[in-house]
């Protein structure tokens, strides 16, 4: 997977993943893939399981929300176009900005940030959405589950598969009425702590 480039990865699967069925926004944050095994306990123990790294704290302003990730990863924000107005881009390697071409072996890359969709503050109906339109394109959803996280916001996180490509990670909550998402390719249970940082 060296090769695949950024935000790009698996273009394909991507457009499906976080694309409306009936309306494809160029401008959705997209989950790359990796090869990644799929873990064997579930996602929030594990990301409490995950590697312990000297850790950086990042807060968003205009939104407000927080998180954690490895120091030494480099953030730069990113823009994903009108219907995600704040999103961030962290990369375990670091690069000239806005030149996170191609993830290195071992390389773990992820976006949060803030999606506009509607209706708006209705969770559940987001991720359903979004898992439609991946099954109806032959991907699989492993290791699914809810998360609280550190704040008592609610949750939905898990791994998804296209078979021969690999895995991307997801996490979504609720930011106000809008919705928060962390998606990510690389070291899963990585950047599932990452994810389940956020508050």
């Amino acid at each position: 997977m060296a090769t695949r480039t950024g935000l790009q990865l698996l273009a394909p699967m991507i457009g499906l993943l976080l694309w409306g069925c009936a309306e494809a926004e160029t401008d959705w944050p997209q989950i790359p893939a990796a090869p990644t095994p799929t873990p064997t306990m579930t996602l929030q123990a594990a990301a409490s399981a995950a590697p312990q790294l000297p850790l950086q704290t990042y807060r968003d302003e205009a939104y407000g929300f927080t998180f954690d990730y490895p120091a030494g990863w480099m953030l730069e924000p990113v823009s994903l176009g009108d219907r995600s107005p704040t999103a961030y881009q962290l990369t375990s390697w670091v690069h000239a900005p806005g030149m996170a071409s191609a993830v290195p072996p071992g390389g773990s890359i992820m976006s949060i940030g803030v999606q506009h969709w509607d209706p708006k503050g209705d969770l559940d109906a987001f991720v359903a959405q979004r898992k439609s339109a991946w099954r109806a394109s032959g991907l699989t959803i492993s290791d699914e589950e809810e998360v609280i996280l550190a704040n008592g916001s609610r949750a939905l996180a898990g791994v998804v598969t296209e078979p021969g490509e690999g895995q991307g990670y997801f996490l979504f909550t609720l930011v106000g009425e809008d919705y928060l998402f962390a998606t990510g390719d690389g070291e899963v249970l990585l950047l599932a702590s990452v994810a389940q940082s956020l508050r």
